[in-house]
């Protein structure tokens, strides 16, 4: 069985190396760049002979066109701060060449400033036949891809560089909230004053306590203030959209 791997990238060269290291031994690496003025594209052209530019379609369609140029029949999708562990690329192999399924869900643990939070893992859709997956393209940001068939859970795990600088974080919390309320929006979803309210607690105590993110102490702590402070931004850019346009229609 064969196995592709693709990376969307722009500006990544803080982490890519590490990335493209831990999956140098897949039959082939696919980086689709959206301009880069670091390093990133010297780096991937060190790995691969197969990078790309394409402008900036989209999380979801930039991920499609990534996944349209991969040649062999499994892909592994990666982000460019995501490492797979440990003799991952092998394990991969094993799975493909044992198995019915059309697509394996991989854990993933969570880094802050180079620490790892402990406490539950998530899991996401990454390794998957290409022929029988299809990326959601309406999805503005968290995109998702539904794979057909059978589908199995691994404990293979993969560490996200989420954080590596604090003030970016936080500058990607809200950027990632304005792209979720407009979707939201698009949607046809609407908030109110009360959920505004209450979705930071709610969410603080969901990372911190129940997924168990107070295991890693201070860290544990800012990363769910992190997480809650994503719902509640969305929340807010919602609010505020649906004020403004209050206001607009009523001068009319």
């Amino acid at each position: 069985m064969s196995l592709s791997v693709y990376i969307i990238t722009c500006n990544n060269a803080s982490t890519l190396p590490l990335v493209l290291e831990s999956v140098k031994d897949a039959d082939e690496i696919v980086v689709v760049d959206s301009g880069s003025t670091d390093e990133t594209l010297e780096i991937a052209k060190h790995y691969t002979d197969k990078v790309v530019h394409q402008d900036w379609l989209g999380y979801a369609k930039q991920k499609a066109f990534a996944m349209s140029l991969c040649t062999k029949e499994w892909t592994l999708s990666l982000d460019s701060d995501e490492i797979v562990e440990n003799n991952g690329i092998q394990k991969i192999r094993n799975l493909i060449a044992n198995t019915q399924s059309n697509g394996f869900y991989i854990l993933r643990r969570e880094y802050m400033l180079g620490k790892p939070i402990l406490g539950r893992k998530a899991k996401f859709m990454r390794l998957y036949k290409k022929a029988f997956a299809t990326w959601d393209t309406t999805k503005l940001v968290h995109e998702h891809i539904n794979v057909t068939g059978s589908l199995e859970k691994t404990s293979l795990t993969i560490n996200h560089l989420n954080i590596t600088d604090i003030t970016e974080g936080g500058v990607k919390v809200v950027t990632y909230a304005k792209l979720k309320a407009q979707q939201k929006k698009q949607q046809g979803k609407r908030t109110n004053g009360l959920k505004v309210l209450l979705i930071y607690p709610i969410m603080f105590a969901k990372f911190y306590l129940i997924k168990g993110y107070i295991l890693s102490g201070i860290y544990g702590m800012i990363y769910a203030h992190l997480q809650a402070n994503y719902f509640y931004m969305v929340e807010v850019c919602l609010y505020t959209g649906q004020v403004q346009e209050k206001s607009q229609t009523s001068k009319l």
